[in-house]
């Protein structure tokens, strides 16, 4: 720890970290900004992508509206896609993570479950939408997750636990873990 921060130090928990979960950093007030700057410049930053299923909507208007009023990382891209019956569907994705809608213009409201809600709202009854997200820091961890989106549930599924439990089942050893990050 630098000779500045001996004393007077207390552990913080930043939203500038909430992309490195296993980030902890020191500080004290006056060396906060200098110190978070250096973290920053040595670790590295989680890097994800985002992208749906092309899915059927009851107003493609109300979802690009909702779309207009996602915060996230990078510009959500919005794709459509016409069906040979002349009805369209629609799909989106982006660098970087979606946080959720955009509370005016204050993100410290930023919902990502409300955003999910907003689209099951949108999404027609025979469809579903499939919101796939990978992501990596470095070769320290990759990670795979799906959230799954009907017009009555909305569920989440994460590629590390669906590999740990089959293989649990393979090995017949219930509660099989092992290690894949470092």
């Amino acid at each position: 720890m630098p000779k500045s921060m001996q004393g007077s130090t207390k552990l913080i928990d930043s939203d500038i970290f909430s992309h490195c979960p296993t980030t902890i950093t020191y500080v004290s007030t006056i060396d906060q900004v200098l110190l978070i700057s250096e973290r920053r410049i040595r670790m590295s930053n989680y890097n994800a992508a985002i992208r749906t299923n092309y899915f059927s909507v009851k107003d493609s208007a109300a979802l690009r509206k909702l779309i207009d009023s996602v915060y996230a990382e990078d510009t959500i891209e919005l794709f459509m896609h016409e069906l040979p019956n002349g009805s369209m569907q629609y799909g989106f994705g982006c660098y970087g993570t979606i946080d959720g809608i955009r509370d005016n213009e204050d993100t410290s409201g930023d919902d990502l479950y409300a955003f999910y809600k907003a689209l099951q709202k949108l999404v027609c009854e025979n469809d579903a939408i499939l919101i796939f997200e990978v992501g990596h820091e470095k070769l320290r961890y990759l990670v795979g997750y799906c959230t799954v989106i009907t017009s009555t549930e909305i569920q989440y599924v994460d590629i590390r636990q669906q590999a740990l439990d089959l293989a649990a089942k393979l090995l017949n050893t219930p509660g099989y873990n092992t290690r894949t990050e470092y």
